[in-house]
């Protein structure tokens, strides 16, 4: 025993300084960590009551055939996981891949088969062959394949890499973190089978996907930007689509999540050891980010799982190129990790970030490790990005046919493209690139795990806490720098892009190995007391993360009803929740169920395009808008009708709610002459048929004879739009600008509400009480209800009886506002009617007892 603390000591001091100074840095930052970012992210545990006051209730026929849905697309999922395998195995038996054991070959070859699906998928759309009984048949077929297969060669892959190092023992004191591990796991898996709420989803990963199915073939979507992304993901979306409506795309995203667990646990078994894979694996899962991209049809997860394979292949060519056994093995293993980036960047833009990384990685391993002359290296780079740029090239291709831009709408200025809103360069241009500050680069890993809140920038503590300790390593293994040069590459050029932690995922995956592998090494050399103690640290701030979790999952999305049926699907989607604003889904309900198989919608106002299943034209808030454009080409009303016929729609959809909340990208860019011949339009040939919740209106476009017949005419809610983003680009200029534009549209168009009201607040603001009065009874006139506004202006004139009377009508619409009746109570008081203060005051408080400023109203007139 004493040789072995000796021979401890020794080793530790080889690896670390004092242990002492060591173990005190340690605590002073975990504790400097911990002081600044809880109070920002405090962990709060009253909430978790709610999960025990959880009632499953009665059993019903409804309830267990929900039951019998989630099981038919787990076992659907498991089919599709089988059918990728066995693709991929095949495709790697062609490179001639010797694996070292099961977990790696399985992990390489569903990656491969994810990748073969995806083509296949994109291959058959462009030849029109997007029909459920021909993807059922093609996978029912290789499933049976497979299973024989499997069957037929049951023995597991001997254990032939020589590098893999001896067996760790077990330590229990790590099995806090396996449970906690497990439980983040369970908790994505139940949220998997949640309706899809994610925005970006329903838009582009699914709602694109969607409209390929509707038209069973790929097809250019002109006015949607999202149509032209890298779309691998979205490929496997449109598979699973077909397979199934609801529950397996988002449950494929999740499986790429556990995908990614096997594969940095397998990376980490191969070259340093278990608990290494353990830490690693708590390190990547518990990250907020992923953890909300696990429960949604997402592409961050199953590109970072593309990302692990593509540095894991490379770091095994490292491994055997400096084998004495290489005899070739080696290239056929950087192929393949070309092969993976490949599949990445035809996934997603910013995957770039981590090729940009791998890239500079071989670089440095080939000519400071290897002494490589310059032209062998860039030969060695040249392959490897032909590889890659070949394997994206049919993204590449369809962008060049369909808008002219290989890349499209990515370097618009230079390449150009069709339909796009150029109002700021942020969606063509890396944000950085136009203001990179280099002290808010090199804090970014404390401000943005300070400041992280939402899905894009909510990375969680443990990065920042343990990660530093690594760098004390005096002496760390080559496979750990090779990890740490491609995330810190992979940082830098992510930080010249955007500073959202989200679009860094991946590199992410490859700090955690990172980090645990400080962590195991520090718990290995220092005194054992003291090893034991850093794991069980861990977990309490692992589990700071888990809460963090729960919380967002609670708050957010309040799951449970709908994922035991006591709460409908339907009821679930239409309403609006974080991430999901006001959604049109009971709308497309309607039209799902009412309207004729060859109808087609004209969707105005509204990007979220997953849940229609009829045929549709739509734009993104970064696109122009179809109607618009037709009316530029239009002179008068008939011909624009003339041009909506030829497009075959035979609806409109307008969703006024979302609309107002983005219409400040400028989408609806007529002018005053084009909003009148769009409005000629409305007024002879459209009629409302359905308005639902959040301003939601479908209108029936009517035939020529139709439109010749009495009918009633609708309100134009476009009008409205197209005001209010007048007001919205007036807004920017100066106050007194303002005013005379303002008025300008209102002597053309009296009834433009937006803008009058704009100039109402301007008036207001100002304290031109006459002015504002004008405004805000015109627009009393025009059917809003202003009453509240027009009191509190009466009341700043001191014209108490006009006032009460606002209030009034305002109390006749709004029968239960505590404020109203406060306001009431003040106006009675300043005409010295004490009694009428006090009735009013006392209403105001039986509505809110709880507020204090009614009862210090109340003790304010008694006095």
């Amino acid at each position: 025993m004493k040789l072995e603390s000796k021979e401890r000591r020794s080793t530790h001091e080889r690896i670390f300084c004092d242990w002492t100074i060591f173990f005190a840095i340690f605590v002073i930052w975990l504790w400097i960590v911990s002081k600044y970012y809880y109070p920002l992210h405090p962990v709060r545990l009253n909430f978790l009551s709610e999960f025990f006051r959880w009632r499953i209730g009665q059993i019903t026929s409804q309830r267990l055939m929900l039951l019998f849905d989630y099981l038919l697309s787990v076992g659907l999922l498991l089919m599709v996981i089988v059918v990728a395998y066995f693709l991929g195995k095949k495709s790697l038996k062609w490179l001639k891949i010797d694996f070292g054991f099961l977990l790696e070959e399985v992990v390489f070859s569903v990656g491969l088969g994810f990748g073969i699906l995806a083509y296949a998928t994109f291959f058959l759309g462009i030849l029109g062959l997007l029909y459920t009984s021909l993807f059922y048949g093609l996978v029912i077929v290789i499933f049976v394949f497979a299973i024989s297969e499997m069957i037929k060669s049951r023995r597991q892959i001997k254990k032939t890499n020589p590098a893999a190092p001896p067996g760790t023992r077990f330590s229990f004191v790590y099995l806090p973190i396996l449970i906690l591990l497990g439980i983040f796991v369970t908790v994505n898996f139940i949220m998997s089978f949640t309706p899809e709420l994610f925005y970006d989803s329903l838009v582009c990963h699914l709602g694109v996907p969607n409209y390929y199915v509707i038209k069973h073939k790929i097809l250019e979507m002109p006015y949607r930007v999202s149509s032209h992304y890298p779309s691998n993901m979205q490929m496997l979306y449109t598979m699973a689509l077909l397979l199934k409506e609801e529950g397996l795309p988002k449950l494929l995203h999740f499986s790429s999540g556990i995908l990614c667990l096997g594969a940095i646990f397998s990376f980490s078994k191969r070259y340093l050891n278990h608990h290494v894979g353990i830490i690693a694996c708590a390190i990547f899962y518990s990250i907020p980010i992923l953890a909300m991209n696990s429960w949604v049809a997402g592409n961050d997860i199953t590109l970072s799982y593309f990302f692990i394979l593509s540095i894991y292949a490379l770091i095994n060519y490292f491994s055997l190129e400096t084998s004495s056994v290489n005899n070739g093995r080696g290239f056929k293993w950087f192929i393949l990790s070309a092969i993976f980036s490949g599949i990445a960047m035809g996934s997603k833009y910013t995957s770039v970030f981590t090729f940009f990384g791998i890239v500079v990685l071989i670089f440095c391993y080939e000519y400071f490790k290897m002494k490589k002359k310059i032209p062998k290296v860039t030969k060695q780079i040249l392959i490897f990005s032909v590889i890659v740029v070949a394997i994206m090239s049919p993204w590449l291709i369809k962008n060049m046919i369909h808008t002219g831009n290989p890349v499209y709408p990515v370097l618009y200025k230079w390449f150009g493209g069709e339909n796009l809103i150029v109002r700021s360069d942020s969606i063509t241009m890396p944000k950085g690139l136009q203001s990179l500050k280099l002290k808010e680069f090199f804090l970014s890993p404390w401000t943005l795990t300070m400041k992280g809140q939402d899905s894009m920038t909510f990375i969680g503590p443990m990065f920042l806490l343990f990660a530093p300790f690594v760098f004390l390593i005096k002496k760390k293994r080559n496979i750990i720098n090779y990890l740490i040069l491609s995330f810190v590459f992979s940082y830098i050029l992510w930080g010249m892009g955007t500073f959202k932690y989200r679009y860094l995922l991946p590199a992410f995956s490859a700090l955690s190995i990172v980090i645990a592998y400080g962590l195991v090494t520090l718990c290995e050399k220092i005194p054992k007391y003291l090893g034991k103690l850093i794991p069980i640290v861990f977990a309490i701030f692992l589990g700071t993360n888990l809460c963090s979790i729960l919380m967002i999952m609670h708050f957010s999305y309040n799951p449970f009803n709908v994922l035991t049926g006591l709460e409908t699907r339907d009821h679930y989607l239409s309403l609006t929740r974080p991430g999901y604003p006001y959604p049109s889904y009971k709308a497309y309900k309607y039209i799902n169920e009412n309207l004729p198989l060859d109808a087609k919608i004209m969707i105005i106002g509204e990007a979220k395009i997953h849940y229609i299943k009829r045929d549709f034209i739509s734009n993104n808030v970064h696109n122009l808008t179809p109607v618009v454009e037709w009316t530029k080409m239009s002179k008068n009303g008939d011909e624009l009708y003339k041009k909506i016929r030829e497009e075959k729609i035979t609806h409109i959809l307008i969703n006024t709610f979302e609309a107002t909340r983005t219409i400040s990208y400028g989408y609806l860019n007529w002018n005053e002459e084009e909003i009148k011949i769009f409005d000629r339009f409305w007024q002879k040939y459209v009629e409302e048929i359905y308005a639902g919740y959040y301003g939601v209106h479908l209108l029936k476009i009517l035939s020529p004879e139709e439109s010749l017949k009495p009918h009633r005419v609708p309100k134009n809610y476009l009008y409205d739009l197209f005001y209010q983003q007048k007001a919205d680009e007036i807004k920017k200029e100066k106050v007194k600008e303002r005013i005379i534009a303002y008025k300008n549209i209102l002597k053309k168009n009296p009834e433009a509400i937006p803008i009058r009201q704009k100039l109402g607040e301007i008036y207001f603001q100002k304290g031109m009480w006459d002015e504002a009065v004008e405004q805000y009874q015109a627009l009393l006139r025009l059917g809003l209800n202003v009453y509240t506004q027009l009191g509190y202006l009466y009341a700043q004139k001191k014209d108490y009886d006009r006032a009460i009377n606002m209030f009034q009508g305002a109390l006749k619409i709004n029968p239960d506002s505590a404020e109203i009746h406060r306001n009431l109570s003040i106006l009675y008081l300043s005409k010295g009617d004490r009694k009428r203060a006090i009735d009013e005051i006392n209403k105001a408080i039986e509505i809110d007892p709880g507020k204090q400023e009614y009862q210090n109203v109340l003790n304010s007139i008694r006095k």
